[in-house]
């Protein structure tokens, strides 16, 4: 299996709301292996490997037990004993494990959730940094200044973090808009309004008077919904 880099701490999980949404968030502390907290259940889609097909863009097939890891943004596969990285993601038109399809846009694995109308609706779910702090002396804890330690995303933690680092992290998501041919962009206003402006009337008015959150679920299908009912 791969080896996670030791990392010491400990995690206590606490649900907040979002929006409408639930989200879970994470925080770090000295401990324990990081391996030893973060269960499959945290860190996988599925609770287990599971049969998948991989259609490549030469027409050829290939096949293997599958699954989506939150921690690494990676679809991986067993072999053998080891757990790899699925790569040359631009090699592959498509990867279905059960229901679930997935395609390798803007260098990452995004998961199709619906389609209606020739509109497509798919997600990016990963772990992310929420807040660092720092313990100081005699266990006094400051917040980090540092800005660029709140846009690493868990697939870099072995490299950022250090012994005194307290992080909070949390599970959450970005959403892509598709058409029919599977042409992908993420989901916000400047994107939609390209995307759908010409076919949806009032699709921008629509973004602007509702303040859509375009990290929750909600608010989402509330713009995908919009979009089906007027597009032409």
């Amino acid at each position: 299996m791969r080896k996670f880099i030791l990392i010491y701490i400990a995690i206590l999980a606490v649900n907040y709301g979002f929006g409408q949404n639930n989200q879970q968030y994470y925080k770090i502390q000295p401990g324990q292996p990081i391996e030893e907290v973060l269960t499959n259940e945290v860190r996988f889609l599925y609770p287990e490997f599971k049969a998948g097909t991989v259609l490549f863009r030469n027409s050829s097939v290939g096949g293997s037990r599958l699954n989506y890891n939150f921690f690494h943004q990676e679809l991986q596969f067993i072999n053998g004993e080891d757990t790899l990285a699925l790569d040359k993601g631009e090699d592959i038109r498509h990867v279905v494990i059960e229901k679930d399809t997935f395609y390798f846009r803007e260098k990452q694995w995004i998961r199709h959730i619906a389609s209606k109308n020739n509109v497509r609706l798919a997600e990016v779910k990963y772990l992310a940094f929420a807040n660092v702090e720092k313990n100081g002396l005699y266990g006094q804890v400051m917040a980090s200044t540092g800005v660029d330690a709140y846009m690493v995303t868990m697939a870099n933690v072995s490299k950022r973090l250090d012994a005194n680092q307290i992080v909070t992290f949390v599970m959450t998501q970005d959403f892509y808009f598709g058409d029919r041919l599977d042409n992908y962009m993420l989901a916000n206003k400047k994107n939609i309004g390209n995307m759908f402006g010409n076919k949806c009337p009032g699709v921008e008015k629509f973004l602007e008077s509702e303040k859509i959150n375009y990290h929750s679920l909600s608010d989402i299908e509330k713009v995908f919904e919009f979009i089906n009912r007027n597009v032409k």
